[in-house]
This record gives structure tokens, sequence and C-alpha cells, in this order.
């Protein structure tokens, strides 16, 4: 059996990115002809959103950024500080997602294998030995380039997991989970009737509809409150109210 010394050249690491990149574009393209392919076939149209390539990229792309933070390292710094970082990335990606500490998967695992490329990128850059401004320039123009790919990978998956908007529909007695922000919601009850002294021929001044509902944060009691829509008749328009019993949700 090959020594890890052997293996872990900076040729063969080169060849492991390179082929993770291949793999990369495969795969996107794959993606980009499918609704062109079934819609020569079969005459049927389909969309393929942002999660279908993001569910098929996201592996590939890790993968292709810390093979490329051990490229950088294993020139710049040597095998073992290169090994010390690629272990730090992935072990920071499993307490991440295990302590959950962006209330995102996707961000939990990528997050701290991007700050490991981060890292290898400057470091990368500040042991530059050239002396004039133009051999400077010359080696540090890539490594640049690569900083500024790190920085938008991280704010690709930043806007396109920390979404904090979500809908459902949830029956009276039924609980609905929000699993990007960790938050579910039990509505307790719903009670509606007409309110207020009698106008216009109605037996109210409006019609209130009112949600009692239950707040849990990551599977325990979090808060609860009450959602009123209320239809006003003297006024004619319609609004809405949203009441807590508690300070929570503020904290």
């Amino acid at each position: 059996m090959k020594r890890l010394n052997d293996i872990l050249t900076l040729r063969n690491t080169l060849f492991a990115t390179v082929s993770v990149l291949t793999l990369l574009a495969a795969l996107i393209t794959m993606g980009l002809l499918t609704p062109f392919i079934v819609r020569l076939g079969t005459g049927e149209e389909i969309l393929l959103d942002a999660a279908y390539f993001n569910l098929r990229a996201a592996l590939p792309t890790l993968a292709l950024v810390m093979l490329l933070t051990l490229c950088l390292l294993i020139k710049s710094a040597g095998k073992k500080a290169g090994l010390l970082v690629f272990g730090l990335g992935i072990a920071g990606s499993a307490f991440s997602a295990a302590f959950s500490l962006f209330s995102s998967l996707p961000v939990n695992i990528s997050f701290p294998v991007l700050i490991a490329a981060f890292f290898a990128v400057v470091y990368r850059l500040l042991s530059l030995k050239e002396k004039s401004l133009k051999g400077i320039l010359r080696k540090a123009g890539p490594h640049i380039i690569h900083l500024g790919a790190v920085l938008l990978l991280v704010g690709i998956i930043f806007s396109t997991n920390m979404n904090l908007e979500d809908s459902a529909v949830v029956p009276v007695g039924e609980m609905a989970t929000f699993k990007p922000m960790g938050y579910s919601v039990l509505i307790t009850d719903i009670i509606s009737g007409v309110e207020g002294e009698p106008y216009g021929g109605h037996s109210g001044s409006s019609y209130v509809s009112t949600i009692y509902f239950d707040v849990y944060r990551w599977g325990q009691p979090f808060d609860s409150g009450q959602v009123r829509y209320i239809s006003d008749f003297k006024w004619q328009q319609s609004y809405t109210c949203l009441l807590y019993t508690s300070d929570a949700a503020d904290e």
C-alpha cells in the first residue's frame, strides 16, 4: 500500500480537482439539457428550478472547494498543514450540522468549508515572496480571483438557503413544521364572529376571525399567540392583528 505522502502530491490533487470539476460540469449540463430532451421526445414542457441543481451540485461543489484548498496549502504550507486545514473544515462542517448554527443544513455544512478555503487563499497571498510590485501582481492575480470565487460562493449559498419565508396550510389541531428555520406552528383553535356595536344592518361593526396558535422551536415550546383577521363594515377595510402572549419571540 502506498504511503499517504506518495499519494498526496500536488499532481494527484490537481488531477482529483479537475475530475470533480468535470463531474460538476457534466451534472449541470445534464440538468440544462434535460428539459430540451424531454420536449423533443415527448413534447412536454418541464422546468427544473434552482433546488434541482442545488441538490445535485452541492456535494461536488464542496469537494471541489476542499480540493482547491488542499492544492493551495500543499504548495505554500506543506502537506501536513494542508491536511490539518482540510480536516478542520470537515470537522467544522460536522459540528455546525450537528448543532445547526445557521438553522439551514446547506449553510451549516458549507460555511466551515468555505472558511477553510478563504484561509487557504489568504495564506497563499501572504506567503508570496516576490519583492517587485510587478512580480507580486503577477503571482497574486490568480489568487485574488480565487478569493473572489470563494466570496461569491458564500453569497450564493447564503442567498439561496437562508430563506426566512415559507407558507403552509394547517388544519385546526395539526402542526406545520418549517425545517430551515427550526420552527413548528400548532393551530389550537379558530373562532369567527361579529364584534362591536351594530352598524348598517349588521349585528356588529366588524367580522373577526381569530386563530389561536402555539409556536415550537426545535421541538420545544417557544411561544403562543393569536392572529385576528378583521373586516370592518364601517370603514370598509380589512386588516390583520398579530398578538403574542409573551415576549419570547423578541429574544
